[in-house]
């Protein structure tokens, strides 16, 4: 089963580097996700992963 779903997350004031910021993502094997940044300060990363249904 397919699931997507969305993180929105307000950042501080010191993490407007977007460049940087992702790059720390993936370093931490967050390197999957859409990522939008629309709005100062505002980061929403879109997550499409499978994952075995259960039950």
């Amino acid at each position: 089963m397919v699931f997507t779903f969305t993180l929105n997350c307000q950042l501080m004031s010191d993490e407007s580097d977007m460049d940087l910021f992702a790059e720390r993502l993936a370093e931490e094997g967050c390197n999957d996700a859409m990522a939008g940044v629309g709005q100062p300060r505002r980061l929403a990363l879109e997550f499409t992963r499978e994952a075995p249904v259960v039950g």
